[in-house]
């Protein structure tokens, strides 16, 4: 399982390695920031989880996280995803548009979590939760 993210403050980054830790309770896990990222990361990996704190108006990654997706280009219709962020001053609609445009993409969108600022404690635990079940093929779709 693929777990790459862009995180700006940090927030992002926890939701991630909080994933990650629940996923590795049933399998092997990549994590990976996006900077560091690259296609290969994603060749192969039937499940690919991504994060992403809101930026600018609204707006998914247009650095790292984009650019990558938009590299898979028919590919992305043979992955599944799960897509996770934090914002702050918005409403989260960022969240909204980046799945529905990898739906209308071909790709399956399995769920999505979004928190407003700093994951608690118990947003943690539950992505722990998400993280595993997501490795287990067991988290209900939305």
């Amino acid at each position: 399982m693929l777990i790459c993210y862009y995180s700006r403050t940090g927030n992002t980054e926890k939701m991630a390695r909080a994933l990650g830790e629940g996923a590795s309770e049933v399998t092997e896990v990549t994590l990976v920031a996006a900077d560091q990222a690259e296609v290969s990361h994603f060749k192969g990996e039937a499940l690919i989880l991504l994060g992403c704190p809101a930026l600018g108006s609204e707006e998914v990654d247009h650095e790292y996280l984009l650019p990558l997706l938009h590299q898979l280009g028919g590919e992305i219709s043979e992955k599944e995803f799960f897509l996770f962020g934090s914002y702050d001053w918005g409403s989260g609609t960022f969240m909204r548009i980046w799945k529905s445009d990898l739906e209308f993409r071909g790709a399956k969108v399995l769920g999505t979590h979004i928190t407003r600022t700093e994951p608690s404690t118990d947003e943690l635990e539950e992505l722990r939760e998400k993280g595993r079940l997501l490795a287990e093929g067991k988290l209900p779709r939305e």
